[in-house]
């Protein structure tokens, strides 16, 4: 492999948009706004990181690109500086998706990777790729081989994440590393349990597969918050 397609070591993260299908077709209006999210979790990394998390984002490299419905975030460094920022990114993006009634779950690993324009290869996308539509919930979580890498003690900004035993679809329950995003949104938005119920309602009908993501969701929610 020549050096500049070489793999680079660090963080993965992949967002998928919940019911995206039936978004797009209702909302015409639906891509742009993902554009939108996207281009405010780059502003929120170029300012708000960088005033109050400067440390975490001095000389660090991020990419976030989109292909479809999926938001990918792709960092190279340490484990202790790019699961913190992408942990920072990830929470900007679901809080500013739940304010317009779009809905979130993803995951992240750690290890080898190559993002080239929209094309990504290597273990770490593998690993991540494999897991991150599987919780039936609105969350982001760790994978293992980015939750073997520090204790939540470790970090720096402890606040941006939670343990939590995600229900992972087919498989059961999977105790790990979870972005706290629920206490970003009631301290930070200054938001609560029923703004998020609102938000809720207001994505349309609720059918009983959705309603099982957000009865998860709730769970969470209340736990985080307390």
């Amino acid at each position: 492999m020549d050096k500049q397609h070489r793999l680079n070591t660090g963080a993965i993260t992949l967002l998928d948009i919940l019911g995206w299908k039936g978004i797009w077709q209702k909302r015409l209006s639906a891509a742009e706004e993902l554009n939108q999210i996207i281009n405010e979790a780059r502003s929120a990394v170029a300012h708000d990181a960088k005033r109050d998390y400067t440390k975490l984002f001095e000389n660090l490299s991020i990419e976030i690109i989109s292909i479809s419905d999926t938001i990918a975030i792709g960092s190279t460094g340490n484990p202790l500086k790019t699961l913190q920022a992408h942990a920072f990114i990830a929470n900007s993006i679901i809080i500013t998706c739940i304010s317009k009634s779009l809905f979130i779950r993803g995951a992240t690993s750690y290890g080898d990777f190559l993002i080239n324009d929209n094309i990504m290869i290597g273990p770490a996308v593998d690993e991540v790729a494999a897991w991150y539509d599987k919780a039936n919930w609105i969350g982001i979580f760790q994978t293992p081989s980015a939750l073997y890498q520090l204790d939540l003690s470790e970090y720096e900004y402890p606040q941006l994440l939670i343990e939590y035993e995600v229900f992972i679809k087919e498989y059961g329950k999977f105790k790990t590393h979870c972005n706290n995003w629920a206490r970003w949104f009631v301290e930070a938005k200054k938001r609560s349990e029923k703004d998020l119920l609102k938000e809720f309602i207001n994505s349309g009908p609720i059918l009983p597969d959705v309603a099982m993501k957000y009865a998860n969701t709730l769970d969470f929610f209340r736990i985080a918050c307390n």
